[in-house]
């Protein structure tokens, strides 16, 4: 599901939780429909995703569903509610989450925390080949910064396909 991975990439969302139940009135009869994402977010805001096909959308009364389930006694559960498709998500944002969820999955701490530790002594924007020559410890150090956009560390700049020679935003540079 391409809103999970990209989801888990995005370093707003603390926390997903799939698969979540909750309860809505329709036509007076108490009801029940499963919300496919709850994103948490730092801010402490919660979203709940209901994914659906495009097509899905333009037929069915899912619009309703939805602000029935908001409508309902659910504010444990989000506080906003939306519809997302396919066409939500665009390609290039999920094939980066793709690339920075594999990066996280290979690094280890030990190499996140050379590059943690080099964030202060590089410039405002620097790349993952950058990093790695600057701490001398190459591909790992690339891959570890890769796995740091997850983290807010690094930041992508929108549009831009995520490797080595991105140009990242180093907003580790002030958490020393």
């Amino acid at each position: 599901m391409k809103v999970l991975t990209v989801s888990i990439a995005d370093n707003e969302v603390v926390l997903v939780k799939e698969q979540q139940n909750a309860r809505y009135l329709r036509n007076g009869v108490l009801k029940e429909h499963t919300i496919d994402v709850i994103q948490h977010f730092n801010c402490g805001l919660r979203r709940a995703i209901f994914v659906k096909y495009e097509e899905d959308v333009e037929r069915s009364e899912l619009e309703e569903l939805v602000q029935a389930v908001a409508d309902y006694d659910n504010e444990h559960i989000a506080d906003d509610f939306v519809i997302m498709t396919e066409a939500d998500i665009n390609i290039l944002e999920f094939e980066n989450a793709e690339e920075i969820i594999e990066a996280a999955k290979s690094v280890n701490s030990e190499m996140r925390n050379v590059v943690l530790e080099a964030l202060p002594h590089l410039p405002d924007v620097v790349t993952p080949s950058e990093i790695g020559a600057f701490t001398g410890h190459g591909r790992a150090a690339e891959i570890a910064s890769i796995a740091l956009i997850q983290s807010g560390a690094l930041r992508m700049r929108f549009h831009e396909p995520v490797d080595v020679d991105s140009a990242l935003i180093n907003t580790g540079k002030f958490a020393a």
